[in-house]
């Protein structure tokens, strides 16, 4: 499910028989349609809401699609953009980026797919790193080049499209402090650690091999390789 950003109270539900149900608010309660969006062939695994038009949102189904949707339309002719085989089994999840016409999905094969709406006839990108399938994806909320995910193995794994750098999130190695990682140099450029944003500005300058972030201290980092940039 998913609460839209743009209209207040308006709420879309996915179901295992393929159905997407818009809630519209009233005064005391909600109002379900009953012209359900019905495009995809089995279970709706995720719902979108576009973060910037009011009307449109995306799916994606165990039927390997993923469906972009304009809720104006009617219910069966509503589905304006199908990407067939977007992923070679289940496509899990799938989120929106803030800034650009960007969708990021993520399936059962374990893959990533960057996807640009201008022209979604295939994806922009594909990222295959993780072992196990895909659990959760998300874009920054303030950076178009960065998103995260997850997975059934286990792993974190964050993402800066234009460097493709990839960071991941293991439990057991020891944790050191993000100046330990620093040279002399780059500590007193980096003055006080606030968080992750700060961390990211570094990488700009470095290529990172190996990155993980403690869940308490989110300055602090369980293990980190970097590399000069040629």
């Amino acid at each position: 499910m998913d609460w839209s950003r743009t209209r207040q109270g308006y709420l879309l539900t996915g179901d295992c028989t393929r159905h997407i149900h818009l809630w519209t608010p009233r005064e005391s309660d909600w109002l379900v349609s009953q012209q359900t969006f019905s495009s995809h062939g089995s279970s709706v695994e995720d719902i979108q809401w576009s973060p910037n038009e009011d009307h449109v949102f995306s799916s994606c189904s165990t039927d390997k699609s993923i469906r972009v949707w304009d809720d104006r339309a009617p219910a069966h002719k509503a589905c304006m953009i199908t990407v067939p085989n977007a992923h070679d089994s289940d496509v899990n999840v799938l989120n929106w980026n803030r800034s650009e016409p960007f969708l990021v999905s993520g399936g059962d094969d374990g893959v990533i797919k960057i996807w640009d709406l201008r022209k979604i006839e295939s994806h922009a990108a594909l990222f295959k790193h993780h072992t196990g399938p895909i659990t959760s994806v998300e874009w920054h909320p303030s950076d178009s080049s960065v998103f995260g995910a997850s997975g059934e193995d286990n792993q974190v794994s964050l993402w800066i499209l234009e460097l493709r750098v990839l960071s991941l999130s293991l439990s057991t190695i020891p944790r050191f402090h993000l100046n330990s990682c620093l040279s002399t140099k780059d500590k007193r450029k980096s003055k006080n650690c606030t968080g992750i944003p700060t961390f990211l500005e570094y990488l700009s300058q470095r290529r990172l091999t190996i990155l993980t972030f403690s869940k308490l201290y989110p300055c602090d980092l369980l293990r980190c390789e970097v590399q000069e940039c040629a």
